[in-house]
């Protein structure tokens, strides 16, 4: 009964499929500002336009995200794939001034869209289209190159995830990314353990298969998460769900279609 929580999971679009982006209200209001800003989009084979990039747009942003906790990418390790050919920069640009760009990594199988940023970490930018037109903007690049998947790079693997939630408006499929994970023992919960599964919605890997996992706090005057908080969200491709009842030091897994339907 034990399982594994990934700590990271990736997610990727189907660049060959048909994109209904009036599904998403969120997107569909992005696609109006990015109109109104009457936003658009080069690539570059600058290295000046890059190393502009990660010191005015990409490390601001992730630094005002993430503060301390940001994990920077390794800047000389990015100039290598750029100047072999296996990295692009994209620009958003409004006017001529540009406003956001993104890496996109060609070393997998699939296209990434890697590092990204706007600029000075404006918040106001990202009010007006601009990270979402990174993302749109990137996706018909690519179709336009023949490739028929992107993947939209490593996300943490709460479903609460701020980035994560983001990313849902594209109606991305997801799945495990690198090999760091968490096992989590079923029957000897810390006090620790215990308090984040309380509060934090995840996706676990069980049985070869991932899960959108939820847990429920059994014990009398304690709160916790009754399920997913958007149940009509898109559901990142994943069928499979599992809920847990957490009672003192044991996680007790909920089986049955009765169960399974109070949440969902």
């Amino acid at each position: 009964d034990d399982f594994v929580m990934p700590l990271w999971v990736e997610s990727r679009v189907d660049l060959a499929g048909e994109r209904d982006y009036a599904k998403s209200k969120s997107l569909s209001a992005d696609l109006r500002n990015i109109q109104k800003n009457e936003l658009e989009w080069n690539t570059s084979k600058s290295k000046k336009d890059l190393e502009t990039f990660y010191d005015r747009f990409y490390t601001p942003t992730i630094t005002a995200s993430h503060g301390r906790a940001a994990l920077l990418a390794n800047k000389a390790e990015r100039f290598k794939l750029f100047s072999s050919g296996k990295m692009d920069l994209l620009h958003v640009k409004r006017g001529a001034e540009v406003i956001a760009a993104v890496t996109i990594d060609y070393r997998e199988e699939e296209p990434v869209l890697r590092d990204s940023g706007v600029l000075d970490g404006s918040a106001a930018l990202k009010k007006c289209g601009a990270v979402a037109a990174l993302y749109l903007y990137s996706m018909d690049y690519l179709a336009s190159k023949g490739y028929r998947n992107v993947g939209l790079g490593l996300t943490r693997s709460f479903l609460d995830d701020g980035v994560l939630a983001f990313k849902r408006k594209f109606r991305p499929l997801v799945r495990p990314g690198f090999d760091q994970c968490l096992l989590i023992r079923t029957g000897a919960l810390n006090r620790i353990t215990r308090t984040i599964l309380r509060s934090s919605p995840c996706f676990t890997w069980q049985g070869h298969e991932l899960h959108r996992t939820y847990f429920r706090d059994a014990v009398p005057g304690l709160s916790s998460p009754n399920g997913p908080k958007n149940g009509n969200s898109w559901n990142f491709g994943i069928d499979k769900e599992s809920i847990f009842d957490i009672s003192g030091e044991t996680i007790r897994r909920q089986t049955g279609q009765q169960e399974f339907a109070k949440v969902s």
